[in-house]
């Protein structure tokens, strides 16, 4: 059985990940409200400031599900599996 540890500097990495699409998520929310379906603002997020946290778990499952595959390849190979 191979254990693996996560060390705080990676548990934080991940951590600012979350936030940061949780944010953009938010963002993406209030601009479509406000831009393109003209109803004005209100916050769109479930929680107490402005993040909406299931654009954070989508893309950590976004990150831990393809990061494997592209581990060891060039960058090029990268673009390519990302794509497909």
């Amino acid at each position: 059985m191979l254990k693996e540890k996560i060390n705080l500097k990676e548990l934080k990495k991940y951590f600012l990940y979350f936030m940061m699409y949780a944010c953009f998520g938010w963002l993406y929310e209030v601009f479509l409200e406000v831009v393109v379906y003209r109803w004005g603002f209100t916050n769109r997020g479930i929680l107490f400031g402005p993040y909406c946290p299931v654009y954070g778990v989508g893309a950590l499952a976004f990150i831990f599900s393809v990061y494997p595959f592209l581990k060891n390849k060039t960058l090029k190979n990268k673009i390519l599996m990302i794509l497909l």
